[in-house]
């Protein structure tokens, strides 16, 4: 049996629509398999991650903060050499999303990540660009 791996796109109840469960029964959940490391990335935003931080504390799991955002890319036609996407994205959620992840000491910088991305979209619609991308990144 191979070892077990951490799972790095987990959404918490806190990103609503996405996810179902809160952290403490992530945590619970993760410790019940025998992992060691839980990531919670929210969608959009840190919603969960002090509740995070907490339960995987009490759980005895080592937490790993991050957030997923909607990545604002050029059209496909504006990518010369790569194919057009196999399916055209439709409905709410259809965007290309990446997941950032805070590596030690980076929860400022996730922070103002975040808050810059927000700033950087339409009201309720947080977009990560390249150039916030390149300045946040450590």
């Amino acid at each position: 049996m191979a070892p077990p791996f951490p799972h790095l796109n987990v959404c918490s109840a806190y990103s609503m629509r996405y996810g179902t469960a809160f952290p403490r029964a992530l945590a619970s959940r993760a410790a019940e398999h025998g992992m060691d490391i839980l990531a919670l990335t929210d969608r959009d935003g840190l919603y969960g991650a002090i509740k995070h931080v907490q339960a995987c504390a009490e759980a005895g799991i080592a937490p790993v903060l991050g957030v997923n955002l909607a990545l604002d890319v050029p059209a496909p036609s504006l990518l010369p050499g790569l194919p057009p996407p196999r399916r055209p994205k439709t409905g709410p959620g259809a965007e290309d999303r990446v997941t950032v992840l805070a590596r030690a000491g980076g929860w400022s910088r996730l922070c103002r990540l975040v808050t810059a991305a927000h700033h950087a979209g339409e009201r309720g619609a947080p977009r990560l660009t390249r150039e916030l991308a390149g300045e946040w990144a450590g």
